[in-house]
């Protein structure tokens, strides 16, 4: 019988390729911009002259658009490989970062919010499948 500190050290040794290492650093800087980006956007709205009702909607709309998004990622990833769906995701939100830049208005902001909770939900949802398949099942 195989010893359980071999197994895991072989288990490890087998996780740590090249696709798990990437999908693991552009996870993590994606989230670490997502997150950076929450409690940053009500002081960036307040100080563009917003009203706090509106830096509500603003700030929770990622979150719904994110979740009704998760459907349809689901059955894009059948169709289209992770990788595309994840450098597609990653540019969309990319994009939308530099849009907070260029548009000031209520209604362009919330359509940037809704293509940020798609593109959250996509590349996370891509990345997180990506992994599953390639990490051995021990």
């Amino acid at each position: 019988m195989d010893d359980p500190q071999t197994t895991a050290r072989n288990t490890v040794k087998n996780i740590l390729i090249r696709d798990y290492v990437l999908s693991f650093f552009v996870l993590f800087g994606f989230l670490t911009a997502f997150h950076a980006l929450t409690p940053t956007l009500p002081i960036y709205l307040e100080r563009l002259g917003s009203r706090k009702r509106e830096i509500g909607i603003l700030v929770g709309t990622i979150g719904v658009s994110a979740l009704v998004a998760r459907i349809l990622v689901g059955k894009i990833l059948r169709s289209y490989s992770e990788r595309a769906v994840m450098m597609t995701a990653a540019t969309l939100f990319g994009l939308s970062f530099l849009a907070f830049v260029a548009f000031r208005p209520f209604w362009p902001l919330l359509f940037v919010r809704l293509l940020q909770g798609i593109a959250f939900a996509s590349l996370d949802t891509a990345v997180l499948s990506c992994v599953v398949r390639i990490i051995p099942p021990t």
